[in-house]
């Protein structure tokens, strides 16, 4: 009877063994830097980090410039997010470009600079319409676009372009009295 264990099988079980134990320390080395980059996202540290990030590290670090009052450091972030991303985090990052600029409007208002607070006003609006597009789910998208309409309302010809305005009986559907569209 032949030996179960031969030379060649043996030395094919150690190279299997040893490929296995490469793999391992790759991904214990990988998970230890991802608990790294999620402790520095926690803290707060991430703004400070020189290295390649991820792009979920990059929006904490985002994130936290802007708590932290570095507002355009975080617009150019978020900015560069939502142009190279697509997906939940791009929308997430248009949604928090809207709230960058909606709190500098409103800074501006309780500063008495109404001419300031217009064009952030304007720009949130913009954001958060871009972070419907990409995602007409997003509730809280929905409701800061509707702070900011009441914030700075648009003027009723705004959408009127070159031509003359719409006709009363060409008017959106939602404006037509007596009628519902079957929302609570």
């Amino acid at each position: 009877m032949a030996p179960l264990l031969t030379p060649l099988r043996l030395r094919i079980a150690l190279g299997a063994l040893a490929v296995l134990a490469g793999a391992a320390g790759w991904d214990a080395w990988h998970l230890h830097r991802v608990r790294d980059w999620n402790a520095q996202m926690r803290d707060g540290s991430v703004v400070r980090a020189a290295e390649e990030l991820p792009p979920e590290a990059r929006f904490a670090q985002a994130f936290h410039m802007g708590k932290g009052g570095d507002v355009d450091r975080s617009l150019a972030l978020y900015q560069e997010i939502a142009a190279a991303e697509d997906g939940p985090l791009a929308s997430a990052a248009r949604y928090n470009i809207g709230n960058l600029f909606l709190r500098e409007a409103l800074r501006a208002i309780r500063d008495g600079n109404q001419a300031e607070a217009l064009p952030y006003a304007e720009l949130a609006k913009q954001s958060y319409r871009e972070a419907l597009r990409a995602d007409p789910g997003r509730w809280d998208a929905r409701y800061n676009l509707e702070q900011a309409l009441r914030l700075m309302p648009e003027p009723e010809n705004a959408d009127a372009g070159d031509g003359p305005g719409p006709l009363q009986s060409e008017r959106a559907i939602t404006t037509m009295k007596g009628f519902t569209l079957g929302l609570p």
